[in-house]
């Protein structure tokens, strides 16, 4: 990626998006996992932001690390608290090493399980590799739908 190229994500869920502030997670809240949103999920599945290469499927399938394409490491994180399930109600279609395309799909989950566990749906989308001079453009709060273009990043 080069100094002036401006890379546009694409959202891996439907829902709302809200401010990692509001993460009742603290380390999560604080940016301890990287900078970037929450998605209040509506639909189950989950795509690929971008081109790139599956780095890492938690074990308990929650979570999955992108590396992009363009070197930028992208987690998604399914709900909070979602490790404790141990991977029961989520079903992940790629593994450690897969090459996956923009708009891929990548997992589904079942939100029934989660809510019978009481388990919020938040889900971070974050950039664990950004520092403070990388530039992170959200495009809007609200409503957005899967696939669609959700955040500009410009590394400095």
């Amino acid at each position: 990626m080069d100094d002036n190229q401006y890379v546009t994500l694409l959202s891996p869920l439907s829902g709302e998006i809200k401010p990692l502030r509001e993460s009742k997670d603290e380390a999560v809240a604080q940016g301890l996992l990287g900078r970037g949103i929450l998605i209040n999920p509506d639909g189950e599945k989950v795509f690929s932001p971008c081109d790139g290469e599956i780095v890492l499927v938690y074990p308990t399938k929650h979570a999955i690390i992108i590396k992009s394409s363009d070197n930028i490491a992208i987690l998604i994180h399914i709900g909070m608290n979602t490790a404790q399930l141990d991977g029961k109600g989520f079903n992940v279609f790629v593994k450690d090493g897969d090459s996956v395309k923009r708009g891929d799909l990548l997992m589904k989950f079942d939100r029934k399980i989660m809510e019978k566990n009481n388990i919020s749906l938040l889900s971070p989308f974050v950039f664990p590799n950004l520092n403070d001079n990388d530039f992170l453009s959200v495009f809007s709060l609200g409503k957005v739908a899967e696939k669609d273009p959700l955040v500009g990043i410009k590394r400095k």
